[in-house]
């Protein structure tokens, strides 16, 4: 079922309705300018979301419960690569599955409730958009994520008044009432007992292991109840440096405007990457074959140039590098990485065309003809590509 359109037209809460109650299959997307979310549904049901360009809670979450030790959660981050650190956490030994879940649970709620919060923006469900093999997953109700959610964005109104910011630092005040008294929930209390007049919103969240949501809620009925005051706001003077986590967080806000064919959007953030983590081969290899696509085939071969490990070495680096050479007429290099090709993914009958291709371009005819005859030798019974049949006419 192709479904798309704008949120000022309909609302987030009758699309997720619309595809529960139809029991759908996919992936509906959401764009609002630079901010991107993904809810993932199976038969009706919430199956995993996210939002780009925010923080990974996970970490803390763990932390907050000490299912880990910082050290442990430390080992697991460092080994993670190019997967999320809840994959990372899932198919690791280190922690109990069924301990996991809650936490995955609670990201998914924090994600769709944000998405709420959008009045405005784009959505597209995708049928055939189906959740990363691998990729943790949950099963939740949508129609209570629907109630919850509609219950949250009305509360969210009234506690921004008081709390329009994650870096407002709150103090308990001087003669503060009697807690038994006052009654306050376990979500107040255990926000009380963190406050120092030094954390923010966003640190009380982190220790807590509360979600924001809940977090300033907690706040703000204790600033109602007369309990705490806004003591400060914290400034940061200087940007602090990035690290391989917001890289590893621009990338994928990268492939999300490529996708959306936001290809400047893509190389922005792509840079960013790179200027972060400079060592970060994916993304290097992912703005060099966004380049070649512009034609940019010096700056191309620059990122390209920089790709060192293996994992990063994929065969659509080899073809793009291969294909960045050949245009600017460097065949020998071209067909040296062609070779390497080769080496890496053997028998594949597509660099045995390209290959070909070069060779001829080059003014090799004899070589030309045995890469494009072992073109037609790999493809078996399958009817070649029209590029080789021009191209078999030349070499001929």
């Amino acid at each position: 079922m192709a479904l798309e359109g704008s949120l000022a037209e309909v609302s987030l809460a009758d699309i997720c309705q619309l595809l529960a109650m139809g029991r759908k299959t996919g992936c509906l997307t959401v764009r609002d300018q630079g901010s991107f979310g993904y809810v993932y549904f199976e038969a009706g049901r919430v199956i995993h979301a996210t939002v780009l360009n925010r923080p990974d809670r996970l970490g803390d979450l763990v932390l907050a419960g000490n299912l880990l030790s910082p050290e442990a959660l430390a080992k697991v981050e460092g080994e993670r690569g190019d997967r999320t650190l809840a994959q990372a956490l899932s198919e690791s030994e280190v922690l109990d599955p069924e301990a996991l879940e809650p936490l995955l649970a609670m990201q998914v709620e924090e994600a769709i409730y944000h998405l709420f919060s959008w009045g405005q923006g784009a959505f597209q469900f995708d049928p055939d958009q189906a959740l990363d093999a691998g990729m943790p997953r949950v099963s939740m109700n949508a129609e209570g994520l629907l109630l919850e959610g509609a219950r949250r964005v009305d509360e969210w109104g009234q506690i921004q008044k008081k709390i329009p910011s994650t870096d407002l630092i709150f103090g308990i005040v001087d003669d503060p009432p009697d807690e038994v008294e006052a009654e306050l929930t376990k979500d107040q209390k255990r926000i009380l007992s963190l406050l120092d007049g030094q954390r923010t919103v966003d640190d009380l969240a982190k220790a807590s292991g509360l979600l924001d949501f809940d977090t300033s809620k907690a706040l703000f009925g204790l600033m109602v109840a007369g309990f705490i005051e806004r003591v400060g706001t914290r400034v940061v003077e200087t940007e602090p440096e990035p690290s391989e986590p917001e890289a590893r967080q621009f990338l994928k806000l990268a492939r999300a405007f490529f996708k959306a064919g936001m290809f400047e959007d893509a190389e922005r953030e792509l840079e960013r990457s790179v200027e972060a983590w400079p060592s970060f081969g994916t993304a290097r290899r992912v703005l060099g074959a966004l380049l070649v696509r512009q034609r940019r085939f010096e700056d191309a071969l620059e990122h390209f140039s920089r790709v060192n490990e293996a994992d990063d070495r994929t065969y659509a680096f080899f073809r793009n590098k291969a294909v960045a050479l050949e245009m600017m007429g460097r065949l020998d290099d071209a067909l040296a990485v062609l070779e390497d090709a080769e080496s890496a993914f053997p028998d594949d009958p597509e660099l045995a065309l390209a290959r070909g291709i070069c060779q001829l371009r080059g003014s090799a005819p004899d070589p030309a003809r045995e890469s494009l005859d072992l073109y037609r030798a790999r493809i078996g019974a399958k009817t070649p590509s029209p590029v080789y049949f021009a191209y078999a006419i030349l070499a001929h």
